[in-house]
């Protein structure tokens, strides 16, 4: 078991800058800056085809009912912590922009 420990990990990594990126592939759209919003949306690509790598071994390769179990809510709470966690950077990162008046 200690061998496939890295499943989990790497789904709970991936979701977690997936989720990251995707909250500022959403900002970079909003604010109309086509580039940076291209960029967010290449890593977010990156970031989901390992997510869905790591769940595809634990799932359906590895026919052990507990890592599949590990790894489903490693990805669910990186999903949570990972789209609290980009709103929040982005919401200090535009008070900061506020404060200097540089908005």
């Amino acid at each position: 078991m200690t061998s496939y420990l890295w499943i989990p990990l790497v789904a709970f990594l991936s979701m977690f800058s997936q989720d990251v990126f995707s909250v500022w592939l959403v900002r970079a759209e909003n604010a109309g800056r086509a580039h940076a919003s291209a960029r967010w949306d290449v890593l977010q690509d990156a970031c989901r085809i390992a997510g869905v790598s790591a769940n595809t071994d634990a799932i359906l390769l590895s026919h052990n009912v507990l890592l599949a179990a590990i790894t489903l809510l490693a990805t669910f709470m990186a999903d949570y912590s990972g789209s609290y966690t980009g709103t929040r950077l982005g919401v200090y990162l535009d008070g900061r922009r506020l404060r200097r008046g540089t908005v």
